[in-house]
């Protein structure tokens, strides 16, 4: 019996010394050896086909990309290829080609190369059961699509959630909200974000929102316009303040958060819009002078709260937040001039051409004078024409002269080479708008008529941009239609035949 033991004992130490070496690492044999070259093969030829996919990928060459990859299925099915087993990872590749192709059809491919997925597992390919790396590739192509793949996006979440049996992360949820944000359809937007909190109170970590979720949601109110949005923007950016003051650094309010909910104060209709927008718009300064770098207004903010004061018809309090954002070293660009100017110009008030003015001048002395060659900085020809408007509006003596001066710099700024001061119709119709004013009906009749046949010569010459529309036959026949005389009356027939050519050319 002992010697029975022995010879066991013998039998194994023989077998183990055949197979490992006297570190106990696996002994290289020839059927090692062999194993060892066919994985290696294996993963380099795999490796390749990565390679290959991804290079017609970054070429938007997304169709030979799928071709290749379906041809090296079918070889691999067919046993032509013992090498190159393609994976989630592959598939992948191709699915997120498809999300960033632009195709009008890329969602629809992106689905049904996972469909082929789940039709190759059902047949026994196990190693290709969508993962959640493709659920999400797949329903991120659907987010970016036209309207109505909201929908198809957050059925394959639903999807997605039951295949795999656990639900989608932050990511893939993100990305379905910001389809529905893009069809305005907030309520669902919001309902998913409900959902993820939900979730995450649970102990599911993967969905817990983060400050760029509740940014979407946010987003989506500022551009919705609907009734309340405005309110419910800012009780989303309450509750964000809140979790992040209970611990929730992830839900922390940054400035676009703020600015999304500024956005949808100045979009709202309410008595007290400007006021909140602008509270909001201290709120950012307070963080920002208490040391929280992070939260510098930026000219996006600024500008937001100055379009909601202007949109309340306050240009003098739109000034004032232009003047606290200098103040702040804030850089305003050319739109938030023009929103003010043009503010002015709607106002009529006594003194709004000269506050338009003073608007025009200070853009000029700050392209002058540290602004130079930033072009969204430089006045252009729309800054130029709310500047005329002004002037008509307020209807102070001098109007037409200035009109004229302004016109004369415009076309003397495009002949230097800037592109920015093309004159264009809307200029032109300001110009015949303010000639309407001249005490000299005569003369402002020979002027409408100069400026028409000036208007009339470039367009010939293929200038499409000053081409008469309905405005400039409009206000030609008014200024005519002060004179009442046969010759004034023959005018007005010739503008107004004129002007049904042009609505018969167009029709």
């Amino acid at each position: 019996m002992e010697k029975i033991k022995n010879e066991e004992a013998v039998a194994r130490q023989t077998n183990d010394h055949d197979l490992t070496n006297k570190n106990g690492r696996p002994r290289w044999n020839s059927n090692n050896r062999r194993r060892h070259r066919t994985n290696l093969k294996h993963m380099q030829e795999s490796a390749a086909l990565n390679e290959q996919l991804k290079k017609l990928v970054a070429k938007n060459q997304v169709n030979l990309a799928e071709e290749l990859l379906l041809s090296t299925l079918n070889d691999f099915q067919k046993g032509l290829s013992k090498s190159v087993r393609p994976d989630n990872h592959h598939f992948g590749i191709v699915i997120t080609g498809w999300g960033r192709s632009g195709f009008a059809d890329s969602p629809q491919r992106a689905e049904q190369l996972m469909n082929k997925m789940i039709e190759c597992y059902r047949d026994g390919s196990r190693w290709l059961k969508p993962n959640k790396f493709v659920y999400s590739s797949v329903v991120n192509c659907w987010s970016v699509g036209v309207k109505g793949s909201a929908a198809r996006a957050e059925e394959l979440l639903r999807r997605m959630e039951r295949v795999t049996g656990s639900p989608p992360n932050f990511v893939t949820y993100s990305t379905v909200i910001k389809a529905w944000a893009k069809e305005g359809r907030i309520e669902k937007a919001e309902e998913l974000l409900i959902t993820m909190e939900s979730l995450y109170e649970q102990g599911n970590e993967e969905t817990k929102p983060n400050t760029i979720t509740y940014n979407l949601v946010l987003e989506a109110f500022a551009k919705s316009g609907k009734e309340g949005s405005a309110h419910k923007a800012e009780k989303l950016l309450k509750r964000m303040d809140d979790l992040f003051k209970n611990g929730n650094l992830d839900a922390k309010p940054d400035v676009k958060s703020y600015s999304n909910c500024i956005d949808a104060w100045a979009a709202s209709n309410e008595m007290d819009a400007p006021q909140r927008a602008e509270e909001l718009l201290r709120q950012i300064e307070l963080q920002f002078l208490r040391g929280n770098t992070e939260m510098k207004p930026s000219v996006v903010t600024y500008g937001t709260v100055i379009k909601a004061w202007t949109r309340n018809k306050n240009p003098q309090r739109a000034e004032e937040i232009l003047k606290r954002m200098e103040k702040a070293m804030v850089k305003p660009n050319s739109v938030c001039f023009y929103m003010i100017i043009v503010a002015w110009a709607c106002s009529g008030e006594i003194g709004s051409a000269q506050r338009s003015e003073l608007l025009l001048k200070r853009m000029q002395q700050m392209q002058e004078h540290g602004y130079k060659g930033v072009k969204t900085n430089n006045p252009d020809v729309k800054i130029y024409t709310a500047v005329i408007d002004a002037w008509v509006n307020s209807a102070e003596d001098g109007a037409p002269e200035r009109a004229e001066e302004l016109v004369n710099e415009v076309e003397i700024s495009y002949q230097k080479g800037n592109t920015n001061m093309k004159p264009n119709i809307g200029l032109y119709n300001a110009l015949l708008r303010a000639n309407y004013l001249q005490n000299d009906v005569i003369a402002a009749a020979r002027r409408a008529d100069d400026i028409f046949e000036k208007l009339l010569a470039l367009n010939q010459e293929g200038d499409l941009d000053v081409e008469p529309n309905h405005a400039t036959y409009r206000t030609i026949v008014l200024i005519w239609s002060k004179i009442k005389t046969k010759d004034a009356s023959n005018k007005m027939a010739y503008y107004k035949s004129m002007f049904q050519r042009h609505n018969a050319k167009y029709s």
